[in-house]
């Protein structure tokens, strides 16, 4: 028998499976995130014959080959073209990595097709659910999003979204950046009211909401500060700057009725340096006490204990301490000017109470009303914080902690407040610069809501939107990185497994490949490619068969001769 019978016959068999291999390409060339694959054909040797020259001395070598045969098939990985489909929930990897997917014993499997479907279903507590699940039936595993801290978990389970979402009590009220407080506005000598719009210079009013979803007001309140000066019964006055017809200015407090000279007494000892420089100036060069002493400068001080003091320094560096006292002398004003302290703001947060429709105080025992966390400062009745600012314009954390106030709900109904979570004010970006009041302020709660849609951004971080009008984070997808992909195991559905011994590497969507929502990945078969390569093995075919063909003449031949 001829070798060349079996050596086509591999040949006829090579050819047959790239043929397979070929088709196989061709019929999924639409098939989403589809990879193709190609034959690894080798030769086989059957035998090599040595034989010695010895009119040359050279060794003669005659190598009888076997055929061909194809151990192992390839899989092409590279990126398919993107397709946008516009569908949220279609998602294309742009770069290396896979899906990670699960079934319901916690199978890995592992995809480039991002064909999913949100499906209904309800989980352990009997809540209705809703889960991202692939085309094959599979369920996509994500990084859950701690509601607390918006960070990972760091532990993958089938993304579930809750189809509604609980209410959030608010908990901090918050400065909006750009927010500003104009310093050119006037000081206003009376007491607050927060039912009178003169009496504060703006107010901005914040819907909060409370354990159940219900919504109340939260009113902040700022007014420009002017320094109240204190009589020897406790009792407090507001403060101008007067100037009388021969063009003297005078501070003096108004008593209801009268401007009135204030009292000057002298200290014994002038303030310490460390109460210097927390001094906020008032004005400069006016006539104090019934001497009309001539003040360089007037200061106003609150000390440890949180007591406020208004103090003098005149052109010889004595100090003064003023108070009031309604027996002084009046003054005739040709012109008044309420006092301000310079770059500093009276701040009021009340609450309004929708069952008497009244202002409720948030401040009152706040520890931030006082240096030493003991007593609120209050006017007209209510409790206030001082808020400062640099000369820069930014805010002061000199007067104002941490730059957020903190808020008390003992004044409310005791029905009310164990509904409220109310914590804090933060003031953190707000600022003071010559240019119109333009106030914003946010809040971290919201009432209930049911889920209407879902986004994945290019990070693989997917975000629930809901009827309630919030976009919360509650999934970061990981990818999965093969060094050796080839060693994937194809299970058919666009699906592969790892084997035992192939360990991926997981990483979060981003930094190294990003997620295209509303994308599909094509299949990245060439199909011009693919009819070429089919040309090719049918051309092997038929010359392996013609092989056949001719070895058959031959024996033929052979066996013709004995006639």
């Amino acid at each position: 028998m001829l070798r060349s019978f079996y050596v086509a016959l591999t040949g006829l068999t090579a050819s047959k499976e790239w043929l397979d291999i070929t088709s196989n390409n061709i019929a999924n060339a639409n098939t989403i995130g589809f990879k193709k694959s190609r034959p690894v054909f080798q030769d086989i040797v059957l035998q090599n014959i040595f034989s010695f020259n010895h009119y040359s001395n050279t060794v003669n070598k005659i190598t009888f080959g076997g055929g061909v045969y194809m151990p192992t098939t390839l899989v092409d990985f590279s990126q398919g073209s993107m397709k946008f489909t516009g569908k949220n929930t279609d998602l294309a990897i742009d770069g290396d990595g896979f899906f990670i997917l699960a079934n319901d014993n916690g199978a890995r499997f592992y995809s480039r097709n991002g064909e999913f479907r949100l499906a209904q279903g309800v989980d352990a507590n009997g809540k209705a659910v809703v889960q991202l699940v692939h085309s094959s039936g599979l369920k996509l595993l994500g990084d859950k999003i701690d509601p607390i801290t918006l960070q990972p978990t760091g532990k993958l389970e089938p993304v579930t979204l809750q189809t509604e979402l609980p209410p959030k009590a608010t908990q901090k009220i918050f400065a909006t950046d750009g927010s500003n407080l104009d310093p050119r506005a006037n000081p206003i000598g009376t007491d607050f009211n927060p039912d009178d719009a003169t009496t504060y210079n703006i107010l901005y009013t914040v819907q909060v909401f409370d354990k159940k979803g219900s919504q109340y007001d939260v009113g902040i309140f700022f007014k420009k500060l002017n320094p109240l000066v204190k009589d020897t019964n406790g009792n407090y006055y507001h403060t101008y700057i007067v100037t009388d017809s021969n063009g003297d200015s005078y501070f003096t407090f108004y008593d209801n009725s009268n401007y009135k000279k204030v009292t000057a007494t002298a200290l014994a000892n002038a303030p310490s340096e460390d109460q210097i420089n927390q001094m906020k100036l008032v004005a400069t060069n006016v006539r104090i006490g019934s001497t009309d002493i001539l003040a360089k400068e007037v200061y106003w001080y609150r000390d440890s204990t949180n007591v406020l003091h208004i103090y003098a320094k005149d052109d010889q560096g004595n100090w003064y301490e003023l108070s009031a006292d309604t027996n002084n002398t009046s003054i005739t004003p040709s012109t008044t000017k309420a006092a301000e302290v310079a770059n500093t703001w009276e701040t009021f947060v009340l609450f309004k109470n929708p069952l008497s429709n009244t202002w409720e105080d948030l401040l009152n025992g706040s520890q931030d009303q006082a240096h030493d966390g003991t007593t609120a400062l209050t006017e007209g009745g209510y409790a206030y914080t001082i808020v400062s600012f640099n000369n820069d314009g930014t805010l002061s954390s000199d007067w104002s902690g941490d730059k957020s106030i903190s808020l008390n709900l003992n004044n409310l109904p005791a029905t009310l407040a164990s509904a409220l979570d109310l914590q804090e004010v933060n003031l953190t970006g707000l600022t003071q610069y010559p240019i119109d009041f333009a106030l914003g302020f946010q809040q971290d709660g919201y009432p209930a809501g049911l889920l209407q849609t879902v986004s994945i951004g290019e990070d693989g971080t997917i975000t629930g939107v809901y009827s309630n009008g919030q976009s919360l984070p509650l999934y970061r997808l990981k990818l999965a990185y093969f060094t050796s992909p080839q060693d994937l195991v194809n299970k058919g559905s666009n699906v592969f497994i790892a084997p035992s011994t192939l360990n991926p590497v997981e990483q979060y969507a981003g930094p190294r490949s990003k997620i295209r929502e509303g994308s599909l990945e094509l299949s990245n078969v060439d199909v011009a490619e693919e009819l070429i390569n089919m040309i090719t093995a049918e051309k092997a075919y038929q010359a392996n068969a013609k092989v056949i063909q001719t070895g058959q003449t031959i024996l033929d031949t052979t066996i013709n001769l004995k006639r």
